[in-house]
């Protein structure tokens, strides 16, 4: 069970069928994303609003980190595929 779920995990970090230029847009949006959680958790709530909100936006951060991989896996994959010049 546990290794379906790691499975699981994994091929939805692969971004199915999205464009490079979709990646990077998404990357951008998820770095602004997280950025006002935390601004929000740190100077508007207190207590475990705040925590948690913070928490999102740190998990906003994450996904556009992989994000970054996935694109630089992307990358890595087609100069493999070309042949040598």
């Amino acid at each position: 069970m546990w290794d379906k779920l790691v499975a699981r995990m994994k091929v939805s970090l692969r971004f199915p069928k999205r464009s490079a230029a979709d990646l990077r847009w998404l990357k951008n949006l998820w770095i602004a994303f997280g950025i006002v959680w935390i601004a929000i958790g740190l100077f508007a709530w207190s207590g475990w609003p705040a925590v948690l909100a913070v928490l999102v936006g740190v998990g906003w951060l994450v996904q556009s980190v992989l994000t970054v991989k996935e694109i630089r896996r992307r990358q890595q994959g087609s100069t493999l595929d070309q042949p040598p010049v």
